[in-house]
């Protein structure tokens, strides 16, 4: 009985103690000076060597903010893993210089509110993006007098159009007969990777230059481990795919192992197949999980596949191949002027060549189903079918826009649908997007890309959608002189494929070679 009055007595004894615990925390628990942080925006975008502005509103359950202390600080996930202390008051107002913020990284900018008192903290987190004037914008690769340049339409209210950029952040030439322009950013988790890689046909291939003042960092000679055994080098593509990058040089393909952070090409992929030698179109068809280029040398379908090994191969034929025509050997003496997905065939594709000898155009279609090859039409394309076709100066497609693509002559705009030719079709096909002439324009070049423009919402003003625009490189017939410029066009399906313009410039130089658009 003794026994069970002591247990009973030590059971009590835990829960009065328990009952005290429980209602001295729920007591200071009540006298919490709680915080709440207002007033800030969910993201701040601040220009290299001005000031970034905050002004909190703090509020206070108690309204006593005596005993509370502030520190702002940065950091990024991808490239460092301590912060960067930027502030200890409660507004901030610091400059942004690179010793503390770099320009291109996804910051996270956060603001920490303790009461010293109890040493409970508050934290409040927004994105920040650190800016130079080239961060964000197009980028215009032109010719003056026969000299690569660089302009540089700002992304701001005024579209400001930056001048000589090159010339002016090297105090030298560029180079000669400039070709194509591309801001890479192929790993998230190697900043110095990030670079714009401006492409000419001379000596040095043109140059890699930083993508926040467009200083030079090296020839494209100097990126390069392949030796090409010519005078000139000629890049004319740069196509990033999931671990590995490649650029296209004097027809031969070379990769990098962006997933490895390397910096330098390294010597052309061998092809596998006899005849060893090739000479790829400078394109690239992305159906399916490799890319495929087309060899303008031999008439064959080439594959990088797989990808992390040095060689290119050609397409078996798959076991349902009706044999219209051999992927491996379509025949000598055809150009590569367009190819993109085709919706009717699974990993089906269409390309349109011409054969150099007699002018003529074939549509090729075919699926990779498999990684193998599988005919399935071959038309010719002729002028009923497609009137302006042989005027073409460019052609262009866009991977959200299967069977379709655009050509431009030099006075007007088109789009062919892919889909709707076959060996019976007499109709013309080709439809008259934008008549140029009337707008006293000729055109240079044409692209049909997609672009990430601002799409604000109530719920979220910062919202962007993406946009198919085809972007024209243009001489203005109106100007006297400098009469090179751009006209962007966003395409819409609705009743129909058309062109709504979305913006024009023209008066800065003497032609636009290519147009590329900077987002960081």
């Amino acid at each position: 009985m003794m026994k069970i009055a002591k247990i009973l007595g030590v059971v009590c004894m835990f829960s009065a103690l328990a009952g005290c615990v429980d209602d001295k925390t729920i007591d200071e628990f009540k006298e919490l000076n709680k915080v709440t942080i207002e007033g800030l925006q969910n993201r701040y975008s601040v220009l290299l060597y001005t000031h970034l502005q905050c002004t909190p509103d703090i509020r206070t359950s108690r309204n006593d903010d005596r005993n509370l202390s502030y520190v702002w600080y940065a950091y990024t996930t991808t490239t460092r893993n301590e912060a960067d202390t930027l502030g200890r008051e409660k507004n901030l107002d610091v400059l942004a210089e690179p010793s503390l913020l770099t320009p291109g990284e996804a910051y996270t900018l956060a603001l920490k509110v303790t009461d010293n008192t109890t040493g409970v903290f508050y934290r409040k987190e927004m994105e920040l993006e650190v800016r130079t004037q080239f961060t964000k914008g197009t980028v215009l690769l032109c010719e003056e007098g026969g000299l690569a340049e660089i302009n540089f339409i700002s992304d701001d209210e005024e579209n400001t159009v930056i001048e000589d950029v090159y010339e002016s952040a090297n105090k030298m030439l560029l180079g000669r007969n400039p070709i194509r322009i591309f801001s890479v950013n192929p790993n998230a988790y190697a900043t110095f990777l990030k670079q714009e890689l401006i492409f000419c046909r001379d000596e040095n291939g043109g140059v890699v230059a930083s993508p926040l003042s467009f200083e030079k960092i090296k020839t494209m000679k100097e990126a390069c481990d392949h030796h090409f055994g010519t005078k000139e080098m000629s890049p004319e593509l740069y196509y990033k795919g999931a671990m590995i990058d490649y650029i296209v040089v004097n027809g031969i393909v070379c990769k990098r192992a962006t997933n490895m952070q390397a910096i330098n090409w390294e010597p052309g992929l061998v092809l596998m197949n006899e005849p060893r030698e090739y000479h790829v179109a400078p394109q690239v068809l992305a159906v399916g999980s490799n890319p495929v280029f087309f060899d303008e040398l031999y008439g064959r379908l080439i594959a990088h596949n797989p990808w992390n090994q040095g060689s290119l191969k050609t397409f078996g034929k798959a076991d349902n191949d009706p044999g219209i025509f051999d992927g491996s050997n379509l025949g000598a003496d055809l150009e590569l002027k367009c190819w993109g997905a085709l919706s009717e065939a699974t990993l089906g594709a269409w390309m349109l060549l011409e054969n150099k000898a007699d002018g003529k155009y074939w549509m090729y279609k075919f699926s990779l189903e498999g990684n193998s090859f599988r005919s399935i039409s071959k038309t010719e394309v002729t002028a009923s079918v497609a009137p302006h076709l042989r005027e073409a100066i460019g052609f262009a497609a866009n991977p959200e826009y299967n069977d379709v693509f655009m050509y431009a002559t030099e006075n007007a705009v088109y789009s062919f649908a892919a889909n709707q030719l076959n060996a019976s079709t007499n109709l013309a096909l080709e439809v008259l997007q934008k008549d140029m002439q009337a707008e006293n324009m000729k055109i240079t070049g044409i692209q049909f890309v997609d672009i990430t423009v601002a799409a604000p919402t109530e719920s979220n003003p910062l919202a962007t959608r993406v946009s198919q625009q085809v972007r024209l490189a243009v001489r203005d017939l109106s100007r006297a002189e400098r009469q090179g410029g751009v006209v962007f066009y966003e395409v819409n399906s609705t009743g129909g494929i058309h062109l709504d313009g979305v913006f024009r410039k023209t008066g800065f130089c003497d032609r636009v070679i290519d147009i590329n658009e900077k987002y960081e």
